[in-house]
C-alpha cells in the first residue's frame, strides 16, 4: 500500500511523505501596509497662483516582518466612469522598515473635476518587485485595495465609480455606478445601498436594490449600473454608496486548489457546502499523476479546528484509475462539526498488470495452425501478438489469417476488441511468424484466437 498526502490548511503539520500547503492565492500577495490619516484639499489657486490645485497626504505603515525598499507612490484622479483625468508626481521613500510609518504628501496643479482616485504603490519586498493599487470612488474616504485578478477563495464587492444627478423640479435622482466583484467566488444576495446626506451628514433619504443576476455577482464580474431612484429625493449635499453581500463562511473560503502536475495521486478543486447545519457536502477532483494505473484509491479526509481533529472520514473511488485520468468525486458527511482547516491522505495500490504466459498447441496431421502465441504490451500500451504457425498439410495453403479476440466486460466473455494478422501462403511443412497489434486496447480479462486458410480445390474424379 502506498500513500500520498496533501494538506490544504493554514497551519498543519506534515503527516506523510508528500504535503502541499493550500494558499489563498498562488500569485497574489496581500500588501503588508496599513493606510491612515488621509487628508485632501482642493484650492482654486495655490499661493504661487497655480490654479485647480489638489493637496493630499496619507500615512503608510509597514505591518510586515520584512523591510520594503525603493518605495514610491502616486495619486491618480478619476472620473466616475474610471477615466484618468490627472496623475501626481511619484513620491519617494528609500526604505520602510517593519513597524515603521511615514506620511506621503502630494501636490498637483491643473486638476480637472474628479469623482474618485487611486493610490498606486511600488516597492521591493523579499527581493521581488511588488505593485499594489488602492481605489476610492469618494475623494474624502480612504481607498480600498484593488486586485488585478480575482482573489481566490473569497468574494469582494468594490465601488469603482459613482455619480448622481437630481432633477430639481421633480426630485428624481438618476444614479450611475460601477461595481466589481474582485473575488473569485460569487457574491450572493448582493445589494446596493444609497444614502442621501445633507451638509451636516444627516441621512435625508435611502434606497436599496439587488444587483447582478438574481442578486448574484459572479467572481471577477464588473457591473455598470444606470437607474432612476423610484421615489423623489429631497435636495441633498452628498450621496453615500455602500455594498453588501452574504458572508462567505470560513469553510467555504477553504475551497479551491489546483493540481500540481507531480507524479502523484492528488486531489484539487475542492469545495465545501452545508446542505444542513450538520451535513457537509464535499466536491473535488482526483488525478492519477503516476505512469501506472491504480485500483480503488481511497481519500481519507481529516478536519481540524484550532489544531484539534474534529472529524475523520474515508471515501473510496471505485475501479481502475488510468495514468493521467481525472475523476470528479462527491461525498456527503453527516454530523460534521465546523472546522477551520482540513487535510487529506490518498491511499492506493498500484494496479498489477495482467500477464499472459505463452500458449502452445499441436497442429493435427494434414492441417495448418498455430503452435505458439506470445502476448506483450509496449510502453505506450499497445498490445502485440506474436504467433508461430506451421503447416502439416500435403499442399500449399493460402490466405492464412489469425484473428485475436479480447474478452472482457461484466461476464468476462464479451468481445471487447480484436485484431488480426496473416500470411499470403504457407508451403507444406513450412513454418512462419504472424504478428498483430492493437493500439489503445480496452480492458480485458483474456483472449482467444482462431486460424483460417484456403486449401487448393481437389481434382475431379474421372
Amino acid at each position: 500500500m502506498r500513500m500520498r498526502e496533501l494538506k490544504l490548511a493554514l497551519t498543519l503539520a506534515v503527516l506523510g511523505s508528500l504535503t502541499l500547503a493550500a494558499r489563498a492565492a498562488e500569485d497574489y500577495v496581500e500588501p503588508p501596509i496599513d493606510l491612515s490619516g488621509w487628508k485632501i484639499e482642493r484650492f482654486r489657486y495655490d499661493t504661487d497662483k497655480t490654479p485647480k490645485v489638489v493637496k493630499a497626504e496619507i500615512k503608510m505603515t509597514n505591518t510586515g516582518k520584512a523591510a520594503m525598499s525603493d518605495l514610491k507612490s502616486r495619486l491618480i484622479f478619476l472620473q466616475a466612469t474610471g477615466e484618468v483625468v490627472k496623475e501626481t508626481q511619484w513620491q519617494f521613500v528609500m526604505n520602510l522598515g517593519p513597524g515603521e510609518g511615514k506620511v506621503f504628501n502630494y501636490r498637483e496643479g491643473l486638476v480637472p473635476a474628479f469623482e474618485g482616485y487611486e493610490l498606486e504603490l511600488t516597492c521591493k519586498l523579499d527581493g521581488k518587485e511588488r505593485k499594489w493599487i488602492w481605489r476610492s470612488p469618494d475623494p474624502a474616504e480612504l481607498p480600498q485595495l484593488k486586485s488585478t485578478r480575482p482573489i481566490p477563495g473569497v468574494s469582494r464587492l468594490v465601488i469603482l465609480g459613482r455619480e448622481s444627478v437630481r432633477n430639481n423640479q421633480t426630485g428624481q435622482v438618476r444614479v450611475f455606478c460601477r461595481v466589481k466583484n474582485e473575488g473569485e467566488k460569487p457574491a450572493e444576495r448582493a445589494q446596493l445601498n444609497l444614502e442621501f446626506l445633507d451638509d451636516k451628514g444627516k441621512v435625508l433619504a435611502t434606497h436599496e436594490q439587488p444587483i447582478g443576476e438574481g442578486g448574484t455577482v459572479a467572481g471577477g464580474k464588473e457591473l455598470t449600473l444606470n437607474f432612476n431612484v423610484p421615489k423623489a429625493v429631497p435636495s441633498y449635499h452628498a450621496m453615500r454608496v455602500k455594498l453588501s453581500a452574504a458572508k462567505l463562511s470560513d469553510e467555504e473560503s477553504l475551497s479551491g486548489g489546483k493540481f500540481s502536475g507531480a507524479e502523484e495521486v492528488e486531489v484539487a478543486e475542492v469545495s465545501f457546502k452545508r446542505p444542513t447545519p450538520k451535513e457537509l457536502a464535499v466536491a473535488a477532483k482526483i488525478r492519477n499523476g503516476l505512469k501506472k494505473p491504480v485500483d480503488n484509491p481511497t481519500i481519507v479526509w481529516v478536519f481540524t479546528e484550532k489544531d484539534k481533529e474534529v472529524k475523520r472520514v474515508a471515501g473510496q473511488v471505485p475501479g481502475r484509475f488510468e495514468p493521467g485520468e481525472i475523476k470528479a468525486i462527491a461525498l456527503t458527511i453527516p454530523d460534521c462539526p465546523s472546522f477551520g482547516s482540513f487535510s487529506y491522505e490518498v491511499e492506493y495500490q498500484e494496479a498489477k498488470e495482467t500477464t499472459f504466459q505463452p500458449v502452445t498447441a499441436e497442429v493435427a496431421d494434414g492441417k495448418a495452425g498455430v503452435t505458439r502465441v506470445e502476448l506483450s504490451k509496449g510502453p505506450d500500451g499497445t498490445l502485440r501478438f506474436k504467433a508461430s504457425v506451421r503447416s502439416r498439410a500435403p499442399h500449399e495453403v493460402t490466405g492464412v489469417t489469425i484473428l485475436f479476440k479480447l474478452l472482457g466486460g461484466a461476464d468476462g466473455r464479451t468481445v471487447v476488441g480484436q485484431c488480426a494478422g496473416g500470411l499470403d501462403k504457407l508451403a507444406p511443412g513450412a513454418g512462419a511468424t504472424v504478428e498483430a497489434e492493437l493500439v489503445k486496447p480496452p480492458k480485458f480479462a483474456t483472449y482467444t484466437y482462431h486460424t483460417t486458410y484456403n486449401e487448393p480445390t481437389p481434382p475431379k474424379k474421372p
